[in-house]
């Protein structure tokens, strides 16, 4: 009896702790590809800069120096975020409830 509550217990928490961290791995893949699609953006202004350094400098290069600085002030670096905090309470006995027996985890 008491290892099939405790067996209940710990089968919810793992439940919740790996929905957390579904969600938390979803967030950061999206922020992953995000960042991705920023450095594609910054390496394709790079070699945009490299070409122009190789042309001929007259009043058309000043223009599309221009429109380059332009389009690099448009990209935005996302900071990361913080990452998450994992501590362990235990918790007082009671005779009650087994829940009381298993400490918790806090993602």
């Amino acid at each position: 009896m008491v290892k099939s509550m405790v067996d209940k217990a710990v089968a919810q928490m793992i439940t919740l702790v790996k929905e957390q961290s579904k969600k938390e791995k979803d967030k950061l893949v999206k922020m992953l590809s995000d960042a991705k699609s920023v450095l594609v953006a910054g390496q394709a202004l790079d070699r945009k800069r490299n070409e122009l350094d190789k042309t001929r400098q007259d009043e058309s290069l000043v223009q599309k120096i221009n429109n380059l600085k332009e389009e690099i002030s448009k990209l935005t670096i996302n900071s990361l975020p913080e990452f998450p905090n994992i501590s362990f309470k235990r918790k007082s006995v009671a005779e009650d409830d087994i829940r009381q027996l298993i400490g918790t985890y806090n993602i």
